[in-house]
């Protein structure tokens, strides 16, 4: 190499170290998935209840997070390896969530971690896994509005109620499930063709997969062939349980950024693309039809409503509130006051009622089956 090359080299090879350097320092944007293809239409009502049956029943960040997660299917399956490691396998709580900080999957797929057997079936029932995903990017609205009638179904013949595991509460415009206590998670488990009395569609009978052994604690609920039986207990792993919320009245779900970016590295851009105006959405459907694309289609509501305010996220977990957030939740309601494990947020579709007292949301409490 003549010396003329060498000082060249010399010259540009601070610059090449340096750009090196600052790229390793860029979170990586959230991984690249395929975006459902075109379809012969949008999924008619009883096969959106067909394929829901199984989870429609779970806790509302539950059954939001496997919706979501179900979109992402190359991320279902690659977290799934990432738990046969035995060593992976053995972290809980604050271990785990630390462990998957670095892994660019979407928050909804981290959230199904602590779970494994959620997960696993997911990944087992690859066909419905698909099914589910492709029907929550494109008919967000109504698949959430199908879950809300299957609810109603299994409350009107006696099945869904108030339980030691999980408080059942019907609210003026939804019906909601959460953990009676708020470290603890209790998967329902249930036959479908049981919990929801007569079945209206013969020729789409709901869906059932049966659970693995060890899944199901012994003497806790009733019988399959009765009601509803529990899974053994989960602990909830913080910041997963609370990143987003389901606002079952308007048909979205609602993203806290804060508990976000506490969940993982990602690219800032990418983030408020992919959250825009505090909501959800896949990204890749994102990327396809753009952002008023994916809010028409997951809510049906209009960007200029009085709870379209645009949040976006920022470093340090900090979040722009424009009419979104309070106390992590989407809305416009002052902080919640938390009681006993529930959140006081009334007839507003963003908080569960105490079954007492005045919803900051403008509405009611709702009373507690």
């Amino acid at each position: 190499m003549t010396k003329t090359r060498l000082r060249a080299v010399a010259r540009i090879l601070p610059f090449l170290l340096l750009t090196g350097t600052a790229y390793a320092q860029i979170a990586p944007p959230f991984p690249a998935e395929t975006a459902p293809g075109p379809t012969a239409g949008p999924v008619a009502k009883e096969r959106l209840d067909q394929m829901l049956a199984p989870i429609a029943l779970y806790p509302d960040e539950l059954v939001t997070n496997i919706l979501m997660a179900s979109t992402y299917p190359s991320q279902v399956v690659e977290a799934t390896n990432w738990l046969k490691d035995p060593n992976n396998a053995a972290l809980k709580g604050d271990a785990l969530a630390d462990a998957l900080r670095p892994q660019p999957w979407d928050p909804s797929v981290k959230f199904l971690m602590p779970f494994p057997q959620v997960i696993q079936q997911l990944n087992d029932q690859a066909s419905w896994m698909q099914e589910l995903g492709n029907a929550f990017t494109v008919q967000q609205s109504e698949v959430m509005g199908e879950v809300q009638h299957l609810r109603e179904m299994a409350m009107s013949c006696g099945k869904l109620q108030s339980t030691p595991q999980l408080r059942v509460v019907h609210h003026s415009s939804a019906i909601s499930i959460t953990p009676t206590d708020p470290g603890v998670v209790y998967v329902p488990v249930y036959n479908p063709t049981v919990v929801y009395g007569a079945w209206p569609y013969h020729a789409y009978p709901p869906r059932y997969y049966p659970w693995p052994s060890g899944f199901v604690a012994g003497g806790v609920g009733f019988g399959l062939d009765v009601g509803i039986g529990y899974s053994v207990g989960f602990g909830a792993v913080r910041p997963y349980w609370g990143w987003s919320r389901p606002d079952w009245r308007r048909g979205v779900v609602s993203v806290d950024f804060n508990r976000v970016n506490r969940i993982g590295i990602y690219d800032r851009s990418a983030m408020n693309a992919r959250f825009a105006g505090g909501h959800w959405h896949n990204g890749a459907y994102l990327a396809r039809h753009g952002r008023n694309g994916a809010m028409s289609q997951s809510s049906g509501v209009s960007r200029h409503s009085a709870h379209s305010g645009r949040g976006e996220w920022h470093e340090g977990g900090g979040k722009h509130n424009a009419g979104h957030w309070d106390n992590g939740w989407h809305g416009n309601n002052p902080k919640s006051e938390k009681h006993g494990g529930g959140d006081h947020g009334g007839e507003h579709g963003h908080g569960e009622g105490h079954g007492h007292g005045e919803g900051h949301g403008g509405g009611k409490g709702d009373h507690g089956h």
